[in-house]
Parts: structure tokens; C-alpha cells; sequence
């Protein structure tokens, strides 16, 4: 069969040269040119000469960083012994340009600074995430406190903004995939779009501290909350050390998840603690835009164009990057106000995760001393 599929192609006429002509040996040849060609562009323009400010625009971190984040993945990925492989900065260039932009593999491919195939970036893509993703690496920058003394450092960190025992901010956010394969109605959400209700978790210098992104749009704040392993591990925290995550409306009310007071009459303590709430609270929103800004292709105008378990691999991978430039003191992007998720008033708690009677009277003393603290806090400039 191919011996007559090579017959028929060479029967074709090179014109301009006067003899047959042999596409598929025409085929090899430009494949080869462009190997070639790739390659003299790679030797030629060596990302990590440009200026500092070149380099973050287009990656996210300054070389150093960079250089860091490479040593820290190099034993995750996999390594090639060919002559022609590509070498693994480049690889995770080509990943981080795509993280940063969102912008298909076709067009991240003929970037000057990382010339490939489409399918070498789909490639380096993988690879990086999937090392991003390893538990030994993951863990490593994405921890929840576990232990006595790392409650208390997060718990006298996160105090300073008003609110004592506070543990963590929690909150939920849409992020759009391409529609995966049929039955996926549970993909939409409530925006219209299909997409992944991802929980983020952070303190209050924006390092986050929990993500989960395996929960479809459909699925609400208070249903992925309640099937997260962060809820067994505040259970337990909070008989061992009191301390609590501040959500909003959509979460169930739990001695160790404080939500907001409904509708508090203004002057009272509870308006007061309402407003300390929110003030705190805010936080986690401006997490999320900062990550959605950093890192675009997670951000609202783009759908990530994978399938709903690869898509959270690379929302994980995100967060992994936004908490090494987090802690790195990197300065967060000037608009990032722009990419913070609309608050929605009407999105409350539905009644089959509303107040569980069996906690009910912890729930209501814990948020009384808040609202005593938070009164006495507003108004202590007064007296």
C-alpha cells in the first residue's frame, strides 16, 4: 500500500525543474528546514538576556525566579537525551508564556524567543504542569496549616487586619473551559458559560494556602466546601486550636467558618462586624484577581481549551506560580482590580447547607465574641 502511495505522489511533475518530482522526500526536506530553522532561532535569541522588564512582561518573574523555579522542577520532568530535544528552560519558557497569555499553542509556538511545533508546545505544556503538580512540589508551596505552631504564626499574621483566630479567607471562583464532552450540562454555571467552580483559600498576604478545581460550574460554593478535605481539617483544628476561615453568604454558617450577619440594622454591633468582616474578607478577592491578572490564561476572557481534569492541573499549576511570586515579594500586576470576580449579593447559602443543628450553639457563641471584638474594635478610637 505505501509503495503505491509513493508511486502516485512521485507521477506528479516538477515543472521548474524538468524531472519527477518525490513529495513525500519534498515533505522530509522542509520538516528537516524547519528543525533547522528553529533551532539557529533558539541559538539566536536567548531569552534570558533580555532586559529584567522584558522578561517579566512576558514571563511573569524576573530571570532569577526563574532560574529558582527551574532548579526546584528539574527532578519532576522528564529528561531527553537526544541531540535535537528541547532543553528544559525552554520548555518551561514555553509553558510559563502560555500561562501568562493564554494564547493558543499555534501562535505560543512562533514566538521568537521559544520557536516549536504546535505539538511540542502541548508538550512542554504537560510536562511543566504535570511537575508543577507533583505532590513533592506542590505541597511545598501550597501547605494548609497542620500543625499547632503553624496555626498560630497564620492566626497572629492574619490578626493585624482586625479579626482575631482568623485562619484563612475562603471563596469560590468561575473559570471558564472549553465544553467537554457530552452529558455536560453540570458545566455550566451560573454565568451561562462551561466552566469550573474552583475554591480558593488564601491568608492575608494573598498566599493561598488551599485550592480545589475538580468541581464543575454547576456545583455551588457551599457543596464544594462541604466535600473538600479543607472542611475535616477545620473540624479538627478548631477543637485543638480555636480558629476559623471568614466566607460569604454562600457558605454554611460552622463554628469554624464565619460567614456575615443578615441584613444587621446600621450602628449595631453586628453592622460593625459586618463591615470588619468584609474588610477582611475582601482579601480573598483580591487574590483572585491578582492570580486571574498574572497568569491569563485562567482569567475570564479566555477558556482553557482542555478537558476539565487537565484544566485543574493548570489551575493548580497557576497557584503554585502566584505563591512562589508571592512570597518572593514580587509586585502584583497595576490592574489587577479589573480581573476580581463581581460580588453577588442574591448568592446565599441553599437551605440544605444553611446552620447544622448539631453546631449550631458553638456557630452563634463564636460569632458573638466576634461581634462583641468587632464593635469594640470600630469604635475604640471613641472612647
Amino acid at each position: 500500500m505505501f509503495i503505491l502511495f509513493r508511486a502516485i505522489c512521485t507521477m506528479d511533475y516538477d515543472y521548474f525543474n524538468g524531472r519527477p518530482r518525490d513529495v513525500i522526500a519534498e515533505h522530509a526536506r522542509r520538516v528537516r528546514y524547519q528543525v533547522f530553522i528553529r533551532f539557529r532561532l533558539r541559538d539566536a535569541h536567548n531569552p534570558l538576556d533580555m532586559s529584567i522588564e522584558g522578561f517579566v512582561e512576558l514571563y511573569r518573574m524576573p530571570q532569577d525566579i526563574f532560574l529558582d523555579l527551574l532548579e526546584v522542577i528539574t527532578p519532576f520532568v522528564p529528561h531527553r537525551q537526544s541531540r535535537l530535544a528541547i532543553p528544559l528552560y525552554m520548555r518551561l519558557l514555553c509553558a510559563l508564556s502560555f500561562y501568562a497569555t493564554g494564547t493558543y499553542q499555534e501562535h505560543n509556538g512562533t514566538a521568537m524567543h521559544h520557536p516549536m511545533s504546535q505539538a511540542s508546545v502541548s508538550y512542554c505544556i504537560k510536562e511543566v504542569t504535570n511537575a508543577l503538580n507533583h505532590p513533592l512540589v506542590f505541597t511545598r508551596f501550597v501547605r494548609f496549616p497542620l500543625t499547632h505552631a503553624e496555626r498560630l504564626a497564620l492566626v497572629d499574621r492574619n490578626a493585624r487586619m482586625g479579626l482575631p483566630g482568623v485562619i484563612g479567607l475562603i471563596d469560590g471562583t468561575i473559570i471558564r473551559i472549553t465544553p467537554p464532552p457530552k452529558p455536560n450540562v453540570h458545566y455550566y454555571s451560573r454565568k451561562g458559560s462551561t466552566s469550573l467552580n474552583v475554591m480558593i483559600v488564601c491568608d492575608t498576604d494573598l498566599n493561598i494556602i488551599n485550592v480545589n478545581a475538580r468541581y464543575p460550574g454547576s456545583s455551588h460554593d457551599s457543596h464544594v466546601y462541604n466535600n473538600s478535605t479543607v472542611r475535616d481539617v477545620m473540624e479538627a483544628a478548631f477543637r485543638e486550636d480555636p480558629c476559623w476561615l471568614l466566607g460569604d453568604q454562600g457558605y454554611p454558617r460552622l463554628p469554624w467558618l464565619m460567614t456575615p450577619v443578615w441584613r444587621p440594622v446600621r450602628g449595631t454591633p453586628e453592622y460593625y462586624y459586618n463591615v470588619l468582616h468584609s474588610r477582611v474578607r475582601m482579601v480573598v478577592e483580591r487574590c483572585i484577581g491578582v492570580l486571574k491578572a498574572r497568569w491569563r490564561c485562567i482569567c475570564n476572557d479566555n477558556a482553557l481549551p482542555y478537558r476539565p481534569e487537565k484544566s485543574g492541573q493548570i489551575i493548580n499549576a497557576c497557584v503554585v506560580l502566584h505563591n512562589i511570586l508571592t512570597r518572593c515579594r514580587l509586585a502584583v500586576p497595576v490592574h489587577h482590580a479589573g480581573f476580581q470576580d463581581p460580588r453577588e449579593p442574591n448568592y446565599v447559602v441553599p437551605p440544605e447547607y444553611e446552620d447544622v443543628g448539631a453546631f449550631f450553639a458553638d456557630a452563634d457563641a463564636v460569632q458573638a465574641e466576634l461581634v462583641d471584638h468587632a464593635n469594640w474594635f470600630m469604635n475604640r478610637n471613641l472612647h
